[in-house]
This record gives C-alpha cells, sequence and structure tokens, in this order.
C-alpha cells in the first residue's frame, strides 16, 4: 500500500490567503530578518526548563501565517522531501498548505551543526539531500563530554520536532557529514499546524498503547511520545506488510487484525501476530534488511507505525534490554533449518 503524501493540488503561490483561512489572522512574507542559511537554530546560548505546553496554549498566540513564494519545481522537491515523513501524513490538504508556504531552503556545508543538544528550538527541518549524523550525551550540562553518534540520516527524513512540541530543550547535536539541502519551517507554524493534530493522535492512541504488553512498564509520558509519532496504515488479506529482504524504515504495532509470518525457503507460516503484537525491531536495531515475510491473514488488518528515527529515539533506550532478549543469541542462518518455531523472536 502506497505511503499517505501531501496534496499539493491546491496550493497557492500567490499572496492571497487561502480558502479558510482567518481573514483576520496576518498574512505576511516571513522578515528579513530571518537567515535561511544560519547555522542551527537563533542563539545557541539560550537555556531554560523545560515546562510542556499544551494544545491549547497555542490558540492565545495571534497566529500569522508566513510565506515564501516557491517555483513548481520547489513544491515538487518539497513534495519528495515529505512524502516519508510519518509526522506528516496525518494533516489535511489545508494544513499541508500552510506548512508548505512556510518552508524555506536552509543549505548546509560539510561539519555544519544544524542543532545542538541543550539549546532552544527554533525551527524544524525536512530533509531533501545530504548526510546528517545525530550525536547525543548523557551529561546535560556539557553536552560535548562523552557524545556518542546514535542514528545517521542519509538523504531523507526530518528533524527537531521534539524541543518545538514540548519545548523542551534540544535532546541531541544533528552536524551535516556532507553538503546537503534542508526544509526549514519556523517554531510558530509548526506548533499552529502540528500541535492541535498531535493531540487528536494522542487521544486516538491512547486506549490502545495502554493495552499493548510492550509498554505495560513504560510511563505515560513515553506512551504519549509514541503516539504522537504514530500513523495508521490498512491492509488487506493477502498483502505484504513488508518482505524477506526488502530494507528497514518502520517499525509497527498491530491494531487490529493478524498477520502471518513465513520465509522464502519454508512453505507454511512458522508464526502468527495479534493486535496488541509488535514486528519490525530486529531489523532497525541490527541495521539489517528484512529477515522474513509479513502477510495479512485476517480479512483486513490494521497497523499503526513509526519510522526508524522515531523508534531508534523513543524505544531503542528504554526497550534495548527487552528487544535484545529475543534475540540475543540468535543466529537466524540456524533457524531457517530449525522447525522449532518457538526459536523466532518476536520481531520477524
Amino acid at each position: 500500500m502506497a505511503a499517505t503524501t501531501m496534496d499539493y493540488s491546491d496550493h497557492k503561490s500567490s499572496f492571497e490567503p487561502m480558502a479558510g483561512i482567518d481573514e483576520d489572522l496576518k498574512y505576511e512574507v516571513p522578515p528579513l530578518n530571518i537567515d535561511p542559511n544560519a547555522k542551527g537554530d537563533e542563539n545557541r546560548k539560550r537555556r531554560f526548563s523545560v515546562s510542556a505546553e499544551s494544545s491549547d496554549d497555542k490558540k492565545s498566540e495571534k497566529f500569522i501565517k508566513k510565506v515564501y513564494p516557491k517555483s513548481k519545481e520547489a513544491l515538487d522537491r518539497i513534495k519528495q522531501s515529505t512524502q516519508d515523513v510519518f509526522l506528516f501524513e496525518g494533516l489535511d490538504s489545508e494544513q499541508s498548505n500552510l506548512l508548505v508556504d512556510a518552508m524555506f531552503e536552509k543549505k548546509c556545508q560539510k561539519g555544519d551543526e544544524i542543532i545542538c543538544q541543550g539549546d532552544h528550538g527554533d525551527y524544524f527541518y525536512v530533509i531533501e539531500s545530504g548526510i546528517y549524523e545525530v550525536w547525543k550525551s548523557e551529561n546535560k550540562n556539557n553536552p560535548n563530554i562523552d557524545s556518542k553518534k546514535v542514528f545517521q540520516y542519509n538523504n531523507k527524513g526530518a528533524f527537531g520536532e521534539l524541543a518545538l512540541m514540548y519545548n523542551a530543550p534540544r535532546a541531541a547535536t544533528v552536524k551535516a557529514v556532507t553538503n546537503g539541502l534542508l526544509w526549514a519551517v519556523d517554531r510558530q507554524t509548526f506548533r499552529h499546524i502540528i500541535v492541535g493534530c498531535t493531540a487528536r493522535k494522542r487521544k486516538k492512541y491512547d486506549n490502545f498503547l495502554k493495552d499493548v504488553k510492550l509498554l505495560l512498564n513504560t510511563t505515560d509520558d513515553i506512551r504519549s511520545s509514541i503516539a504522537d509519532v504514530l500513523e495508521t496504515q490498512s491492509f488487506n488479506k493477502g498483502e505484504y506488510v513488508f518482505k524477506q529482504g526488502d530494507d528497514a524504515e518502520h517499525f509497527y504495532f498491530i491494531q487490529k487484525g493478524e498477520v502471518a509470518i513465513s520465509l522464502d525457503n519454508k512453505n507454511k507460516v512458522i508464526r502468527k501476530l495479534y493486535a496488541g503484537d509488535y514486528f519490525g525491531e530486529r531489523a532497525l536495531l541490527m541495521n539489517d534488511v528484512r529477515s522474513a515475510n509479513v502477510i495479512v491473514d485476517s480479512d483486513k488488518v490494521e497497523i499503526c507505525g513509526m519510522d526508524k528515527a522515531g523508534f531508534m529515539r523513543l524505544l531503542g533506550p528504554s526497550l534495548y534490554d527487552k528487544f535484545r532478549d529475543n534475540f540475543k543469541n540468535y543466529v537466524f542462518d540456524t533457524m531457517l533449518q530449525n522447525d522449532d518455531d518457538d526459536m523466532l523472536s518476536d520481531i520477524e
């Protein structure tokens, strides 16, 4: 099933308010003191305590609709860059167009630090091109000490949303390994569009996540953060969620229905998974391709998933030991020759 994409069919690049936009809202081209190529967030020295904002906070702010004029070629590039960003998949056409209007190019040079751990968050970034490394330190007072690489973006993805959504300091540092190009969105626009959508998503997934065995011992904050990045997809009987050998991009929970697990060299189902089960973590943690086929076995199945970056950020650190226990001493080639289904990990 094709991923949901942002609809640009009615996008307006002229300086007219779009249909459905409050005429009383200010509508302007962003001020010239915003430098699209400034290195990282505005004011690297700011530090502050965490005080999460509710979705109602944005209602008290006077929203200023920002517009950066764009050519059709630029719009096509944005569409390509955002098509696999889960955070955008719950947006309607009007919300998508507001977000696109406010995007501007940020060219990066090798070695640039786009965001720094502990800093205030001013922008959200979508990657068009370039390789970017994510570095994180457990030392909150001096993130430069014992900083470790925890993730790498390769010419796609998005980052910077957590600090904007939760009014928190940047959780990690993102560095450009190569020259590249990003699309940036300012904090006010991001919160105006995304936070309301996020509140609806939290309500939608809250009860479901409380019943997922994997998350029984996690905090409400972690479950809320997971709900913020989930998106639901539906598949019909006989369709593949993914196939053995596919690249691994997402981790999934089953909301409704059941799926069957099979291997290319076996003519039988070796496992079934049901509502509340999860799959897809092995390939992400091991940086490997998919080790099995996942096929819809019920008339219909609904799964909610998160991308690799969200998985590594939210579930990797807190549940790593549990995941590893599932396949710590697991050698897949050995399992292929063994008919004991219990040897298959909880992943695939």
